[in-house]
């Protein structure tokens, strides 16, 4: 279960990369203020200040991933770090599929998900009224 000061954390360091980036990051707000443990929420923080993310949402036998790390804080390893640990979780949990959520215009996600081996598998459209 995440605290009252992560999750304000969570939401200042979204807002930060979201601004940088020029996009928006998909995270499930209602699961992340709702979880009843905090076996899915890995979080890095340095000097009191919340850096890298990851949260996994369970959807049945899937795992979606998504995550971020701080814009001046990038290329360090701090995202990979949270992620082999994140991996450890899933496995523990026997997911069939894990999907990692990733912006289509983000480089550094790009970048990361080539590290992993990922393959794309499909987009996402958000709609507004």
């Amino acid at each position: 279960m995440l605290t009252a000061k992560q999750l304000v954390d969570i939401e200042k360091l979204q807002k930060e990369c979201e601004a940088h980036d020029k996009f928006q990051l998909k995270l499930n707000w209602e699961m992340l203020r709702n979880r009843g443990t905090d076996q899915f929420d890995f979080l890095l923080y340095e000097k009191e200040e919340l850096i890298a993310f990851i949260g996994i949402y369970e959807f049945g036998s899937t795992a979606e991933v998504c995550g971020m790390v701080k814009p001046n804080e990038r290329r360090k390893g701090y995202f990979t770090e949270l992620f082999n640990k994140a991996k450890l979780s899933m496995a523990n949990h026997s997911f069939k599929r894990i999907l990692l959520n990733a912006p289509a215009t983000s480089d550094a996600a790009k970048g990361f998900l080539a590290t992993q081996g990922a393959s794309y598998k499909n987009s996402e459209h958000q709609m507004h009224w």
